[in-house]
């Protein structure tokens, strides 16, 4: 690609495609702007579908991949070949999840439930172990800001993470069992 009269190394269509399907599942597609451009790129760039599918399956995006492109074709319109219309088809769960998707659209909600959605979304259960895993363990902000360690004891926020999220989501739990418990 030229940028100010200089060529730049960019991403295939096909890539480029894929990058759009991975951010716009982070965000379930709620900013409508990325469902635009993932629509416009079907469109206009000339996608090598077989390349994509091949592709979407090998790294475990064949779901997350439907359901853009269920999107893409029933909220813009954007014209999909036969065979991965084939592929919508046969797949349940990626109409399912992208109907969720349209109804907060139209309900205008908040993306209440996103973790699930990134859960049913995924096609392996390696990446479901992995996102579960990181979700309880991988520190964030939030960790950094409710508890100062120094540099050379960053790996105790590893540890303190599923303690904060403990003491910040387990009381609320315990109350609501304890109705039942009784």
């Amino acid at each position: 690609m030229a940028v100010a009269g200089r060529e730049i190394p960019t991403f295939c269509p096909e890539d480029t495609l894929l990058i759009l399907v991975i951010h716009g599942t982070k965000h379930c597609w709620l900013p409508l702007g990325l469902l635009c451009d993932l629509a416009m790129l079907i469109e206009t760039a000339g996608i090598d579908w077989e390349r994509v599918l091949a592709r979407a399956g090998a790294l475990g995006l064949r779901r997350r991949l439907l359901v853009g492109l269920w999107l893409a074709r029933e909220l813009l319109g954007a014209a999909l070949p036969e065979r991965v219309l084939g592929r919508l088809a046969a797949e349940a769960r990626a109409p399912k999840l992208a109907a969720e998707i349209r109804e907060r659209f139209l309900a205008d909600r908040p993306a209440a439930g996103e973790s699930r959605f990134h859960l049913r979304s995924m096609d392996r259960m390696r990446d479901r172990v992995r996102f579960l895993l990181g979700t309880i363990f991988e520190p964030t902000e939030a960790d950094w800001d409710s508890l100062r360690i120094p540099p050379s004891l960053f790996p105790l926020y590893y540890l303190a993470r599923p303690l904060r999220l403990l003491a910040k989501h387990g009381s609320r739990q315990a109350r609501r069992l304890r109705p039942r418990l009784s």
